[in-house]
């Protein structure tokens, strides 16, 4: 009787060997995956150094933790918004003039109101400001709109355009500043001498006044329009066309022969 001898049947796949590709699976790194892992020790050095300067930057400008304590004037809520305070006395008016003429006027008229020779005509000792053809009239409209072309200006001639400043100016305001021009660079005394008797100070509600007739006004004035326009004072009184002639006097009655 013949004996079977089991004899192993080689793998199919034998040039694949099931621990050699094992083997190369377990050479590779492992997938990341999620997990608690240890902070590293310089991430830990810095958030330290943080947290100790904060602390530090605390300690010293905490302010106690008021509410109040760097507060200054313009952080604060005011309360309610100060009103403008407008001037109504001469003494008022002229002040808040000479604050209104430099912040608008000086630039082009200067500050000594002599003007710039050939472009911006003088305010010292003009005869539009306190001369024979000047009147709160002539100078609000002048203010109000503007005026353009050709002006003459103690005997020269000015071909520049004024803008209107009845937009930016309210009428405390122009009248203020008309009220100091016609008391500076000699002009009071000009004014006393040409137009004896009249008020220096141009009081607001003459500008309201004046802005009122000329509302439907959109050009600016030119010399001969100016002209036209009859001399009144700040109270709208007539004022002679000489400025200062006094009425004639009746004439001497003839000796009898």
């Amino acid at each position: 009787m013949s004996t079977v001898v089991n004899t192993p049947m080689p793998d199919a796949n034998e040039a694949n060997d099931v621990v050699k590709l094992h083997g190369c699976i377990q050479r590779e790194l492992a997938e990341p995956h999620d997990g608690f892992e240890p902070v590293p020790f310089w991430m830990m050095i810095t958030f330290g150094l943080l947290l100790f300067w904060g602390g530090m930057y605390m300690s010293a400008f905490d302010g106690e933790y008021r509410q109040d304590l760097y507060d200054t004037p313009h952080t604060q809520i005011a309360s309610k918004p100060k009103l403008e305070e407008i001037p109504t006395t001469p003494d008022a008016l002229k002040n808040a003039g000479a604050r209104i003429y430099t912040n608008n006027c000086a630039s082009c008229h200067q500050a000594n109101g002599l003007g710039q020779p050939g472009q911006y005509p003088p305010l010292a000792e003009s005869e539009w400001v306190a001369g024979v053809t000047s009147s709160p009239d002539r100078l609000a409209r002048i203010l109000l709109h503007g005026l353009n072309g050709p002006l003459n200006v103690n005997g020269k001639i000015y071909n520049n355009q004024m803008p209107a400043w009845g937009a930016q100016l309210k009428d405390h305001q122009i009248a203020a500043v008309l009220t100091f021009i016609r008391q500076e660079w000699g002009n009071k005394a000009l004014l006393e001498a040409t137009h004896k008797g009249q008020d220096f100070a141009i009081l607001p509600k003459f500008i309201t006044q004046i802005r009122g007739e000329t509302a439907g006004r959109s050009l600016s004035w030119t010399e001969a329009e100016l002209k036209a326009i009859p001399l009144k004072d700040a109270n709208g009184n007539p004022i002679p066309a000489s400025g200062s002639a006094a009425p004639a006097a009746p004439p001497a009655a003839m000796n009898k022969q």
